[in-house]
């Protein structure tokens, strides 16, 4: 019996740790393609690319899909139990369900917890524009910003911008004009590095 208990310990584990590569390695690739599609102005190009904008978008999606991990997290060590040892061997492995769900939980809170943060700071951006006077020039001030702190830059930042510039209003409009230009203009061009923040800007994990 403790030999079968053993077993499905490392079952469980393994488990809990393929399943938790599994979706952190679908959320990167996620991003890397929504990043690409943000810095050339595009929508989301493909499902992945779709899936990582429907999480970064509202707090309350990033929540759900976490709550969502944890029920499939839960539903597949259930499984792995039946089919390995049956049910009544749970209670000998039910201190190792209990962490893997807690550190699986601790997990997406922290990922949800910096959506939270992203809609912030885009929410607190797209106002800043919206409330100046010259949209463009107001725009042309954070890039300068950001351009001034080079790669100590916060990527975060660069990320939100690019996405006002998704916006389809006058603030967007102006965020996209600002960035397009200065794509087209080595002289004036965000500095290098502006894509790798952009991209550190969203990792969440």
């Amino acid at each position: 019996m403790q030999t079968l208990a053993t077993m499905l310990t490392y079952s469980i584990i393994l488990f809990g740790l393929a399943l938790q590569f599994l979706w952190l390695a679908l959320a990167r690739k996620g991003r890397d393609a929504y990043v690409r599609d943000l810095t050339q102005f595009r929508k989301p190009s493909n499902p992945l690319a779709r899936y990582y904008s429907w999480r970064v978008i509202d707090f309350r999606n990033a929540l759900l899909e976490s709550l969502l991990f944890e029920v499939l997290l839960l539903l597949g060590i259930l499984g792995v139990i039946q089919f390995t040892t049956g049910f009544p061997f749970i209670e000998y492995t039910m201190w190792v369900v209990i962490f893997i769900m807690t550190l699986s939980l601790m997990s997406g809170l922290q990922m949800s917890l910096g959506v939270r943060t992203l809609v912030k700071l885009r929410s607190k951006m797209t106002a800043d524009i919206g409330n100046s006077d010259d949209f463009v020039g107001k725009t042309k001030d954070i890039v300068e910003a950001l351009n001034v702190a080079g790669r100590n830059a916060d990527g975060r930042l660069w990320f939100v911008l690019f996405e006002v510039a998704q916006q389809p209003n006058p603030v967007g409009y102006s965020a996209r004009d600002v960035l397009f230009s200065l794509s087209r203009e080595p002289s004036a061009s965000p500095k290098d590095g502006t894509g790798a923040n952009v991209g550190s800007g969203v990792e969440l994990h």
